[in-house]
């Protein structure tokens, strides 16, 4: 089939993600030598530049800060292609960054965020960008602002009839989701958020069903739950699915989640259904667990076309 262009409004967190890596065994309180690089990043960021990488149009609605790092982040999307009229400056703010020491095994040592500016979302602040949201094609909410914008994202998508995709982002920002999640087309939790979201601790592959059971009572139409190495768990209102994930060499974990989610989004709004949209999702996370970066920059449809057995388009 041939490839619909799609647009996608990604609502959530930019943050400029700084690397420092020891050229030698790290010691402590005092100077050590590191090589350092840096990236844009944020959950829904990286999920709008493999977005962006597979075809899409994509609008993100965020805040940065009036400093070096937001105008950073500004000019490094608009060279790849992404839409950030709806980026809103805070003068008051600085953008959030997200520095990491690495020892020189590549594991983490220790790692500094510092996000405040998020907590400054509000839901006027979001109405005022809304006209994006309102002409995308999904959207796509990580969960790193305040709970009543998220709240108010949720119903307003529902009310519009919007079909809205949740990314969690981690176990305590998962607690920032509402009772109801009426509206949400699909919620993407891992193991740990889906614990968090259910109630239930999951040991088992069998543990998922009454998990997503429980999540989806909630009021999401379907729930999705990314297992690591043992794939994911599909459950919608008709079956329940689960699919192994690919087995590659393993560079770095970092940013999978972001690249399923990504290929999940892409397969559903080129009409695949959605258990095949997951296949195309752990394509494009394998794909980026074969490499350094948190998003792939060579992701291409051609890489998709070769990792799942019904080519995509």
């Amino acid at each position: 089939m041939n490839q619909v262009k799609s647009r996608v409004a990604c609502i959530g967190a930019v943050n400029l993600d700084r690397k420092a890596s020891a050229k030698q065994p790290l010691i402590i309180h005092t100077s050590n030598p590191v090589s350092m690089s840096q990236s844009c990043g944020g959950v829904a960021r990286n999920i709008g530049e493999n977005l962006v990488r597979l075809g899409c149009e994509v609008t993100m609605l965020s805040c940065i800060g009036d400093d070096g790092e937001g105008r950073y982040i500004k000019e490094e999307s608009i060279a790849l292609g992404m839409q950030v009229d709806s980026i809103r400056t805070l003068e008051q703010a600085r953008t959030g960054t997200y520095t990491a020491l690495l020892d020189t095994n590549g594991e983490m040592f220790v790692a500094m965020a510092h996000m405040d500016i998020n907590d400054l979302m509000t839901p006027e602040m979001v109405d005022e960008m809304w006209p994006a949201v309102a002409t995308a094609n999904a959207v796509l909410l990580d969960t790193n602002f305040p709970e009543a914008c998220i709240e108010h994202i949720i119903a307003r998508c529902h009310l519009e009839g919007i079909s809205l995709y949740i990314d969690p982002v981690s176990t305590p920002k998962a607690r920032k989701l509402p009772d109801f999640l009426f509206g949400v087309e699909v919620i993407m939790p891992n193991r740990d958020e889906a614990e968090t979201m259910s109630g239930l601790r999951i040991d088992t592959i069998a543990d998922c069903e009454e998990a997503c059971a429980r999540i989806r009572a909630r009021g999401a139409r379907n729930v999705i739950m990314t297992l690591g190495e043992q794939g994911i768990y599909c459950s919608t209102p008709d079956r329940d699915t689960h699919l192994p994930a690919m087995h590659v060499d393993v560079v770095d974990v970092t940013g999978a989640g972001d690249a399923f989610a990504a290929g999940l989004i892409y397969g559903v709004l080129q009409g695949k259904s959605l258990v095949d949209a997951c296949r195309v999702g752990i394509a494009a996370s394998a794909l980026t667990l074969q490499t350094v970066f948190s998003v792939r920059p060579d992701l291409s449809i051609n890489q998709l076309n070769k990792l799942i057995e019904e080519p995509v388009q």
